[in-house]
């Protein structure tokens, strides 16, 4: 079992393109760590270009979703 005594979490907003290229992100919910929040987007902003997202979740040409980074303590 995990013993954990709380946990820093922060939301980051991501939009791809139809041939899976970041067109945006941000941060939508901050961990208060400044730190933190700019290593998750470093992250994603590393791991780009995604592979293309199947055509049937774009809406005027992107996907649109939000990913939640949480570090446990």
């Amino acid at each position: 079992s995990r013993l954990s005594v709380g946990s820093i979490e922060c939301v980051i907003g991501v939009a791809l393109d139809e041939s899976g290229k970041v067109t945006e992100l941000f941060v939508i919910h901050s961990s208060g760590l400044g730190g933190y929040d700019q290593e998750a987007l470093q992250t994603i902003r590393d791991s780009s270009p995604f592979s293309a997202p199947p055509t049937q979740f774009l809406k005027q040409g992107q996907l649109r979703m939000s990913w939640t980074f949480t570090v446990y303590l």
